[in-house]
Order: C-alpha cells, then sequence, then structure tokens
C-alpha cells in the first residue's frame, strides 16, 4: 500500500502502558511498606478505643491494599488498554479508506470496533482474521465491558436460572453458586488466572496480566502493520 503510517506512534503509546504499569505497581508497593510500618508492636499496647478505632480503620486500609485497591486499578487499566487497541485499529481502517459496501465510519449494523475494524482489514485479502489473536481480543473485549457496565461483576446465584443463558457452577466451602458467564470467556479467566470469588465473581486482573497485555499489543500491530507492508 502507498501509504506512509506512524506505526512509532503505536510503539510509543504502548510503552507508556508498560511505564504506566511501573508507576502503578511501585505506587501500591510503596504504600503497602508504608501501611507495613505504620504500626509497631508497642502502638498496639494500652490503646484506648480512639486509637483502637484507627487501627481498625487501618486494618481496613491495609486489606485493601492488598485486594481491592489493585484490583481496581488493574480493571482500570485493562480498560483503557483496550480502548487504544480499538482506536489504533479503527484509525488503521480510516487511514487506509478500505470500504466494503460502506465506509468505516459508518458504523451502521457491523457491530462493535472491534468487529468492524476485523470485518474491513480482512477485505485487504492481507490480514488472517481466523489467527487466536482475533479471539484473544473479543475475550478482552467481554472483560472491559463487564468491568465498565458491570462492575466486574458476574451474576450469582444459589437457584440455577430459569432462562437460557449460559452458567458456570462454582464451589466455594461447602456451597455451590450458578454464575451467569459465558463458559468460553471463563475458561479464558481461569487460564490467565483472572476470577476471583467473594460474594460473587469479579474480575480481578494481576500486574503479569496487564503487562502480558502490553506485551501482546506490541506482537499484535506488529503483526497487523508488518501484514499490511506497513513497516
Amino acid at each position: 500500500m502507498n501509504i506512509v503510517y506512524n506505526s512509532w506512534l503505536i510503539d510509543f503509546e504502548l510503552q507508556q502502558f508498560r511505564d504506566l504499569l511501573y508507576v502503578l505497581s511501585t505506587s501500591l508497593k510503596d504504600f503497602e511498606q508504608k501501611l507495613e510500618d505504620w504500626y509497631t508492636a508497642d502502638d498496639l499496647e494500652n490503646m484506648d478505643e480512639e486509637k483502637q478505632n484507627q487501627y481498625e480503620r487501618y486494618i481496613d486500609i491495609y486489606q485493601s491494599v492488598l485486594g481491592d485497591f489493585p484490583r481496581r486499578i488493574y480493571s482500570g487499566f485493562v480498560v483503557s488498554w483496550y480502548s487504544f487497541v480499538e482506536d489504533a485499529l479503527c484509525q488503521l481502517c480510516t487511514d487506509l479508506n478500505i470500504t466494503v459496501s460502506l465506509r468505516f465510519q459508518d458504523q451502521v449494523g457491523l457491530g462493535s470496533g472491534l468487529q468492524r475494524a476485523k470485518r474491513f482489514l480482512a477485505e485487504t485479502g492481507q490480514i488472517d482474521v481466523e489467527k487466536e489473536d482475533w479471539l484473544e481480543l473479543e475475550h478482552i473485549r467481554k472483560i472491559r465491558n463487564q468491568i465498565v457496565h458491570k462492575g466486574g461483576k458476574f451474576p450469582c446465584s444459589i437457584e440455577k436460572p430459569d432462562n437460557n443463558v449460559q452458567t458456570i457452577l462454582y464451589s466455594e466451602g461447602e456451597t455451590s453458586y450458578y454464575i451467569t458467564i459465558d463458559k468460553e470467556l471463563y475458561g479464558y479467566l481461569e487460564r490467565n488466572s483472572l476470577q476471583r470469588f467473594y460474594g460473587t465473581l469479579f474480575i480481578n486482573p494481576s500486574l503479569e496480566y496487564c503487562q502480558s497485555l502490553v506485551s501482546f499489543g506490541q506482537r499484535f500491530f506488529s503483526w497487523i502493520l508488518s501484514d499490511l507492508k506497513l513497516i
């Protein structure tokens, strides 16, 4: 294709995502260490009621730093990373002026940004849209949507739902729950250790998973742009 494409900008932004992860993870570790040093054994002796209340508040914060805070921070990272990837793919299709029966910008009846990009890039005849990377992106899209629209939670019930939605049976101790989730998506969560159960099933991204997303993005765009002969 006779087009000059700024592939360096994609590399630059993905490197920014990697740098962001360093800042986020370091900040969490520093704050965790600060909390660990907050109280000494002597501080815990002979507490009055006010100091006891302060200590209980400290315990709540400390537990959040170990659990909920990383989940919320890295969930936000997943949302931001996916938005970048989808936007970069959409911009690529627009820049290449790829058409089917409609222009890419028309968007009518063509699905999500990712689904539109996949369809339009297939029209070039140079992109293998059956490659597993596209399936992984689809899983990540569903994870992003669950975080954005449902707070990263999946519906959960002791009783099996009456409707025909897909469920998996999840056991926690002696209790079993029916969780409403696509079975392929649950398999992806399991393979990547992205699930956490407390009251219901949560998406629980880790630093390692987010780092893998950056590497995936670099590999994915390198493949796309190489096949399109843009790099």
